[in-house]
């Protein structure tokens, strides 16, 4: 676990779930990686994942990374 970068969006896990079910994320767009409110991890996640259902629930956040 590192410190949250200066840059990406750092968000709830529920909230990008939310926007991955909706098509407001979408795997073209960047990747994301599974963190806490202070600190991100080097677990990528994209939003194929979560809409099959790959979800890691140890984390409360997502920081996401625009292409």
């Amino acid at each position: 676990m590192e410190l949250l970068p200066d840059y990406g969006d750092l968000m709830t896990l529920e909230d990008f779930i939310s926007n991955c079910g909706y098509g407001g994320f979408i795997d073209y767009d960047g990747f994301g990686e599974y963190a806490t409110s202070t600190h991100t991890s080097n677990i990528r996640v994209i939003p194929s994942d979560i809409k099959a259902g790959k979800i890691n629930r140890e984390f409360t956040h997502v920081i996401w990374f625009n292409r």
